[in-house]
């Protein structure tokens, strides 16, 4: 039983590890995307006080983590979207009760509703925070302008007139240049994403308190059964 206990515990320890990690390495990326300015510490609480300020953004923000984001625009607001609506409907379908006797036996018969409440207002206000931020970012520019930098600049010290000043670098990611679903303005997206944020956070908060989804549950079961 000590072993058992022992292991129980390591293993929860392991998991929580690997989700601050996690949950670091988004917000690390939603910092850098953002153009946030990098925090002043001291050289010995620096790394452990930047650590938890990654995660913090990580656990409000962490849909601004992907690479997407950075193209901006809608793009990057459909890329929001997409990735709130695929984890909610990975956490609805680990709810089925034959999907948790595969991952945890016994998990089934466990209490849901205050997971499904924490679980409801989490997504609703990361999903909220991130679409406010994630409007902010401009559209991503694959090709400078033309009058960005001059390829030659008037120099009347140079023997010919003019010189070559440094030429700026423009990174070119061609999976950036996306400008999202052109029937729909960045403010019809957002207007959607809110309202899918408040509606199914709402939802799902409500599924806690309520015993249609495992009616549901033990009918569909019942029928493939």
């Amino acid at each position: 039983a000590a072993s058992g206990e022992t292991q129980r515990i390591m293993a929860l320890v392991g998991i929580i590890l690997a989700c601050c990690v996690l949950l670091a390495n988004l917000g690390a990326r939603a910092w850098f995307f953002l153009k946030w300015r990098p925090l002043r510490t001291g050289k010995f609480f620096g790394p452990v006080i930047g650590f938890i300020c990654a995660m913090l953004t990580g656990l409000f923000v962490p849909y601004m983590g992907f690479k997407e984001v950075d193209a901006g625009g809608k793009a990057a607001m459909e890329k929001v979207i997409l990735s709130a609506f695929i984890v909610y409907v990975c956490f609805l379908v680990s709810d089925f009760d034959e999907i948790q006797k595969f991952i945890v036996v016994g998990r089934q018969d466990c209490d849901q509703e205050v997971v499904n409440v924490a679980f409801g207002f989490w997504w609703m206000i990361t999903l909220l925070s991130s679409l406010l931020l994630v409007k902010e970012i401009p559209p991503y520019e694959q090709f400078p302008e033309e009058d960005e930098e001059p390829v030659l600049e008037e120099d009347h010290t140079s023997p010919v007139g003019f010189r070559v000043p440094d030429l700026p670098i423009f990174p070119i990611d061609p999976g950036l240049g996306k400008q999202g679903i052109s029937l729909f303005s960045l403010r019809h997206e957002l207007a959607f994403g809110i309202v899918m944020a408040f509606g199914m956070g709402i939802l799902m908060i409500f599924m806690a308190f309520s015993d249609a989804d495992n009616e549901y549950h033990d009918v569909k079961f019942s029928d493939l059964s």
